[in-house]
């Protein structure tokens, strides 16, 4: 049996244009959609269709913690079970966890500094290495040597 090569698709550039809204969101996430695309479009970030999916995923990730922490605020940081143990309020594990899972879709949407390329990484000091005091570039204060 032979194989035929299938051919690549040809790759095309991404439209842009408004991701169309899902009907089905619920209010609470909807608003969040509005909210993001909004964001988006005042940080000059270009809408494209395919970011329907991320927007999805974010706004209804957003709308869930936003429920969680209400829960949190009204019940507090830890709760009693039935037996009167003292336990963690179990909203405060899904706001973790919903958390993470909204990071990767704002990073997707291009709404992290990661993701933009920006890096908060403090600049490189210029200080000297081993092979700076081997080779008498710098004295052992780590000062510049002064060549005569």
């Amino acid at each position: 049996m032979s194989r035929t090569k299938q051919e690549k698709p040809e790759i095309t550039e991404l439209q842009p244009g408004d991701p169309d809204k899902p009907s089905g969101l619920s209010d609470p996430a909807s608003q969040q959609w509005d909210r993001l695309v909004d964001e988006m479009q005042r940080s000059g970030i270009v809408l494209l269709p395919a970011y329907r999916a991320a927007l999805v995923q974010a706004s209804t990730l957003m709308a869930d913690l936003s429920v969680a922490w209400e829960h949190i605020q009204k019940n507090g940081r830890y709760v009693v079970s039935k037996t009167g143990v003292t336990k963690l309020n179990p909203a405060v594990e899904d706001t973790a966890k919903l958390n993470e899972k909204l990071s990767r879709a704002l990073w997707q949407l291009g709404l992290t500094p990661r993701s933009r390329g920006n890096t908060t990484a403090a600049p490189k000091v210029d200080e000297p290495d081993l092979d700076d005091y081997l080779d008498g570039r710098c004295d052992a204060n780590g000062k510049a040597a002064h060549s005569a």
